[in-house]
């Protein structure tokens, strides 16, 4: 080997141990949200508080139409507004919308990869719900519903192999902030009038043709496969945040478990209701806020404020050392108020929404609720009443989306700097 050559290999390695330092942190740096044993939300390591929006179909427009690759414009679009995640729906909600699942594996995950590589490139997360209709994967392995509460059935086998194949290919990416179960599973279960609101009938597109007692979901079924769910996360990725996806408990849920009843629960059987449908080892206790629930009188009490239902809450995570994960807020402009004689109907359920939306942002970021999540954004299918968009007329909920975020952001660079600690990268001007 000549000098020359000699040197050019010298020089080559000179820079690669300089560079392997920054690398082994990067390599180190935990990826995603996690919750440290305190009870603190963290994004790569580092305190993070942050308002995100719901991508609801994402990924399922493209199993509806390959060619619909409109998303890539909508990561970039909520970029720009700074909006930090997206949680989105995982699969299909009907089992024919997982056709391509079973008929070509590789096409189905190449649309996936699309997704995440797009939020890649623009920074923005994702909060992926795998199982996000009940009543589809029973319906898809021809099993009743409560087969959820059977740890051997073609029904777990299939929750099993899909969450392993999903955590493996994309644990590795920066993209991925947190793994959630399904979507509100917790408001089907122990139900005193069950028979009267089993999941739906279309066998177009999928389901059985008829529904009976077995399909009758209990707290026992969905407690068992929310475990199965997350032992199996966890031999693949055991430290990304893990959510239930749940809604709001009901008001009754306690008594309607242990005794099939609407009775309203005290403040206590709140919070263990709380406790119990998002058990250990998930370590955030998720719900949705809408305005409906002002009407619904928790805790007996004939009025109460958004504050008082969330102070509750984040005292029972205090207690579990758990993040609070608002996975659903905002205010529908629509039905709601129909039938008003207010002058301009529509102009009037608009002012409202516009209202409760302002409200339900300030109690945000008044409490400090570190992960919360709009709904929903360029969703067609509820453009009549909630559907958020740059072009419709709720627009301005963009707009209070990256104030919101900003004020988050800045709120967490002042405690960093107090604290003589970096803040996440994830905050633009660090």
């Amino acid at each position: 080997m000549g000098i020359n050559a000699l040197a050019a290999l010298a020089t080559t390695m000179t820079l690669l141990a300089a560079s392997l330092p920054a690398a082994d942190e990067a390599a180190q740096r935990p990826l995603g949200l996690m919750v440290d044993d305190r009870g603190t939300l963290l994004l790569e390591g580092k305190p993070f508080m942050g308002i995100g929006i719901q991508y609801q179909n994402c990924f399922s427009r493209r199993l509806l139409d390959p060619e619909d690759t409109s998303y890539r414009e909508g990561f970039e679009e909520l970029a720009s507004y700074g909006i930090p995640f997206v949680r989105f729906m995982a699969c299909g909600f009907w089992p024919v919308q997982m056709k391509l699942y079973f008929e070509d594996k590789d096409a189905y995950y190449a649309i996936m990869d699309d997704i995440v590589t797009t939020a890649e490139r623009t920074d923005v997360g994702l909060i992926p719900s795998l199982f996000w209709y009940y009543a589809c994967v029973p319906d898809m392995m021809g099993e009743p519903i409560n087969q959820w509460g059977n740890p051997d059935s073609k029904t777990h086998a299939f929750m099993r192999q899909y969450t392993r194949e999903m955590v493996t290919r994309y644990r590795h990416s920066p993209a991925i902030w947190a793994w959630e179960f399904g979507n509100e599973y917790n408001l089907s279960i122990d139900l005193p009038n069950a028979m009267d609101n089993l999941a739906w009938i279309w066998p177009h597109l999928g389901t059985p043709e008829t529904r009976g007692e077995d399909d009758v979901l209990r707290f026992e079924h969905v407690d068992t496969a929310l475990r199965a769910f997350a032992e199996e996360v966890r031999k693949h990725d055991p430290h990304r945040m893990l959510s239930t996806g749940h809604a709001i408990p009901r008001p009754s849920a306690h008594h309607q478990r242990t005794e099939l009843s609407w009775k309203r629960d005290s403040r206590d059987q709140y919070q263990q209701v709380l406790r119990d449908q998002n058990p250990d080892p998930y370590d955030s206790i998720g719900i949705h806020v809408y305005p409906k629930m002002l009407d619904r009188n928790y805790f007996g009490q004939e009025h109460h404020s958004y504050e008082d239902v969330l102070r509750v809450t984040m005292e029972a995570a205090r207690q579990a050392n758990k993040a609070v994960f608002v996975g659903e807020f905002g205010a529908p402009d629509g039905p709601e108020f129909r039938g008003r004689e207010d002058g301009n109907k529509d102009e009037y359920c608009r002012e409202k929404a516009r209202e409760r939306n302002k409200d339900l942002f300030r109690v945000l970021l008044d409490l400090e609720i570190p992960l919360s999540n709009y709904w929903v954004y360029d969703f067609d299918h509820q453009e009549h009443f909630i559907n958020v968009t740059s072009t419709n007329h709720r627009s301005y909920v963009l707009d209070m989306l990256r104030e919101a975020n900003k004020t988050l952001r800045e709120r967490m660079a002042e405690r960093a700097a107090l604290s003589e600690q970096s803040v996440t990268r994830w905050y633009p001007q660090q």
